[in-house]
């Protein structure tokens, strides 16, 4: 960042505070709209943070947002007695009367906002250069898959894809019923169906709805691959929506196939035999013809990485999803990713379903994570459950 950038948006910060004062109404819409609008964090020097954190609570407390409150509010934050008041007090001052007028502020805000994501993203990359030199940290496609990985959420986190902080329930409320209005009249995805008509009907009436991890368990050889590419099938023909799939067990030219057959209702073992010892070769292999066709009209893709990790699949997710949105993202399957540092497998594990069900919140899509119960089930007295 260039000195007279820096420059500009230290006065910003400097109008934005002193508008603070000039505005005084702790309840006044513009007051609301700059602490919704402005982090702590966005703040460049301690001072300033100090100084808008007391402004805060100042108003929090319904008091007017003037020199005497704020002054008392800093010693309370500092420690009465502080050798910072006497400082902060006179730049208290400096403040009010070189913020003429509080007509500008949410212009100041918007350069306050800017500066801020340039110093993070700025951050994150001395820190992801520091990271790529350092072979200690795993291999380089691992080290690059979490500079990527940060540098999303910095960027996820500017644009807006993460509102944090406490709501009122009044705004939650008014959010809720425009997404309830919007569905009604057909302008809002309703929750995805699995076109599995029986499963669907016990899901009904909402489905599975965005921003759900659902774990889909069994026994090997039991069927969940083809369960998974099933729902995957439904979703990009049927419901022409996005998809992405990360297969660790099987290439994707494999998958590819089972889908294709799967949708032409072939034997897909004629595609490993002479034409000749096949009946209806010909008829079959146009319906796999056909198949192929309606997938290539899809927004479906497939990724068989090997040694995929989960910060890979929220790089690559997120790096999709921007070009497509997508409705669901499926992981076949947990016990086969590379896990990345901790003390046991379960607790790497933990840390993925944890981070897979961010995922599906942040990208407003069902994630499917498909995962092998433990082979010693027939040992056990009790079938009905099993640990990974």
């Amino acid at each position: 960042m260039d000195i007279n950038y820096q420059s500009q948006a230290n006065a910003a910060e400097q109008s934005v505070l002193g508008a603070l004062f000039l505005i005084g109404e702790p309840k006044a819409p513009a007051v609301s709209k700059i602490f919704s609008s402005l982090k702590i964090g966005n703040f460049s020097t301690v001072t300033h943070r100090d100084i808008y954190r007391a402004i805060n609570n100042v108003a929090q407390s319904g008091s007017r947002i003037d020199l005497i409150t704020v002054e008392a509010e800093l010693r309370s934050l500092l420690g009465i007695g502080s050798d910072q008041i006497d400082f902060h007090m006179s730049y208290l001052v400096e403040l009010v009367s070189n913020t003429p007028s509080s007509r500008n502020v949410m212009a100041y805000v918007a350069i306050v906002k800017n500066a801020a994501v340039e110093r993070e993203a700025l951050s994150l990359l001395e820190a992801g250069l520091a990271l790529m030199s350092d072979p200690s940290e795993g291999a380089p496609i691992e080290r690059l898959g979490l500079v990527i990985s940060s540098l999303d959420r910095a960027r996820n986190s500017a644009v807006g894809f993460n509102e944090t902080g406490l709501t009122h329930i009044s705004d939650i409320g008014k959010k809720w019923l425009e997404g309830v209005e919007a569905r009604f009249n057909g302008e809002a995805p309703l929750g995805l169906k699995t076109g599995l008509v029986n499963l669907d009907k016990i899901l009904a009436p909402k489905n599975i709805l965005p921003g759900s991890l659902v774990a889909i368990g069994a026994r090997p050889k039991m069927g969940k691959t083809a369960f998974t590419l099933k729902i995957a099938e439904y979703v990009a023909i049927e419901e022409g929506k996005g998809i992405a799939t990360f297969s660790l067990e099987m290439p994707k030219e494999q998958i590819c196939e089972r889908m294709v057959s799967s949708r032409a209702r072939i034997d897909s073992g004629m595609f490993y035999q002479k034409p000749e010892s096949v009946d209806n070769f010909d008829t079959e292999l146009a319906k796999a013809s056909q198949a192929l066709g309606e997938y290539n009209e899809t927004k479906c893709y497939i990724d068989d990485s090997p040694s995929v990790t989960i910060t890979y699949i929220e790089a690559e997710s997120r790096r999709l999803h921007r070009e497509v949105p997508l409705a669901a993202i499926m992981v076949d399957y947990l016990t086969l990713m590379t896990t990345e540092k901790a003390e046991r497998n379960d607790l790497a594990y933990g840390d993925i379903t944890k981070r897979l069900k961010q995922l599906a919140k942040e990208l407003n899509c069902a994630v499917f994570l498909v995962t092998q119960l433990n082979r010693k089930l027939e040992e056990r007295g009790d079938k009905r459950a099993a640990a990974f």
